[in-house]
């Protein structure tokens, strides 16, 4: 007969032998998978064109984790350790995202708005044409980049009118008035940011006004005509003198032309003067002929019974250049009353 000695060591083997449950499809390394948690990133923002090296901080990952930024792949994973993962910042949207962890056992972690992306600041490089007369009214373009429809510019401190968005690296503005002198280009997008390009645009004084012609270049005494003045820089407000007088219904029509009506003047040569509202002016002397009435036969620039007069004191004489000559045949007679009579009140 065999026997066998029990001790209380083997009575307690039994014991938790019966007492532990058996799980025979148990994965002996279930317990040790959890889920990734992530703690921050950093740092915590790029631009939406991404390419930043960030690191990830946060618990249990593993190597061969993936990385997601608003549901993004980002790039370049590297597993530094399960506390750490470097990665490359993907191209996204402005605004706070997601980022989110899944590791290789497909359990992940996500970071609610733990990342944000930002739109960059505009930049200037240069303004086409680069300067402009004081008073402003040239459109430019201004060249750059990450500009934003809804974009702003002042230059010299004014805004800038008519800004047209042509694309994000360039704008058409027109020039406001300012001083003479280089001032400062500003550009500020609907998101806040601005840059300044210092010194960028230069307001130039204008240069006097210049006259080449006048078409025609006379009148009778009386004036009248309307004439066309031929010159350069002339600036809409500009005035005109012929003779000292005021030329009426000044027209400018271009920086090169303007259209005035004739003042009366006295019978001669007379000075033509255009002035410019910023007080620039220009003198032809002798620009302009007034020519006596021909029936006017005393000059005083009306037609009336002195002429008549005039006339008929010289009656019978013969030759040239006589004033009561009026039909300019070389003799003084019954003809020349009667064109002279004809012509009574004309002015």
């Amino acid at each position: 007969m065999i026997k066998y000695s029990i001790n209380l060591f083997h009575l307690v083997l039994i014991g938790l032998w019966f007492a532990v449950p058996i799980d025979s499809d148990a994965n002996p390394t279930a317990a040790q998978s959890v889920e990734p948690t992530l703690t921050r990133v950093e740092p915590n923002n790029d631009m939406v064109s991404g390419g930043a090296n960030v690191r990830i901080i946060g618990e249990n990952f593993q190597d061969g984790a993936t990385v997601t930024i608003d549901g993004r792949a980002a790039s370049n994973v590297i597993f530094v350790s399960p506390t750490e993962l470097t990665v490359e910042v993907p191209a996204g949207a402005a605004g706070s995202v997601n980022v989110v962890v899944t590791n290789p056992d497909g359990k992940s972690g996500t970071l609610t708005g733990g990342f944000t992306y930002i739109e960059p600041p505009p930049t200037l490089t240069r303004v086409e044409p680069s300067n402009d007369v004081v008073t402003g009214g040239t459109t430019v373009k201004i060249i750059g980049a990450n500009f934003q429809d809804g974009t702003t510019v002042t230059i010299g401190g004014r805004a800038a009118s008519n800004v047209i968005f042509v694309s994000s690296t360039e704008l058409t503005v027109e020039v406001p008035a300012g001083a003479a002198g280089s001032v400062n280009v500003v550009v500020t997008n609907p998101d806040g940011k601005s840059d300044t390009l210092a010194g960028g645009f230069t307001y130039i004084e204008p240069p006097a006004p210049t006259l080449t012609r006048v078409e025609p270049s006379n009148d009778v005494v009386t004036g009248g005509t309307t004439v066309k003045i031929i010159g350069a820089n002339f600036q809409d407000g500009a005035t005109v003198t012929i003779g000292g007088n005021a030329a009426s219904n000044v027209i400018f029509v271009s920086p090169t032309e303007l259209e005035v009506e004739a003042p009366a003047g006295v019978a001669g040569s007379a000075n033509i003067v255009v002035t410019n509202p910023d007080g620039k002016s220009v003198t032809v002397a002798g620009g302009f002929t007034y020519t006596p009435l021909r029936y006017d036969v005393t000059g005083d620039g009306i037609v009336n019974i002195l002429d008549l007069v005039r006339v008929a004191s010289q009656f019978g004489e013969t030759g040239t250049g006589l004033e009561g000559d009026v039909d300019d045949n070389g003799v003084v007679n019954i003809f020349d009353l009667v064109v002279v009579a004809n012509h009574f009140s004309q002015e």
